[in-house]
């Protein structure tokens, strides 16, 4: 039997990632993002001609962005020589959306291995179940 387990979590300040949207911290937002995985395997022999095996996996992946403020400042500037500038607060216009990703998947087989005619044969059998996808 053995197993493995892995992970890359991961997150941010908040940091000016749009850059080029704003020149103030109105903009800025924090990100968490990462992947976690997960494996099982067992490999088992009962007698010298009967072989098993069996495995599970899981995978999550996600990403999620918190903005600092919700309401983003904009300043109008093009018609700055016939008004100055004007200033506008509106709700902040999402670029990117939240992402959860789950992958599990479910394999065994056996392995039946027999002598026929003076030769060596095998017949195996066996099953993969993948869920449906989250």
């Amino acid at each position: 039997m053995e197993s493995s387990i892995s992970a890359d979590p991961s997150h941010t300040n908040p940091t000016a990632f749009a850059t080029l949207t704003a020149n103030d911290k109105t903009a800025n937002s924090a990100w968490n993002y990462g992947t976690r995985n997960w494996s099982a395997r067992y490999d088992g022999a009962f007698g010298s001609n009967f072989l098993v095996d069996g495995a599970f996996t899981w995978s999550w992946n996600h990403f999620h962005e918190k903005p600092l403020f919700d309401i983003t400042q904009i300043v109008d500037q093009t018609q700055i020589y016939l008004t100055g500038s004007v200033e506008h607060s509106m709700p902040r216009i999402w670029l990117s959306e939240p992402y959860d990703s789950q992958t599990k998947s479910l394999q065994g087989d056996v392995t039946k291995i027999f002598h026929l005619f003076g030769n060596q044969h095998a017949l195996s059998a066996g099953y993969l179940a993948v869920p449906d996808l989250q």
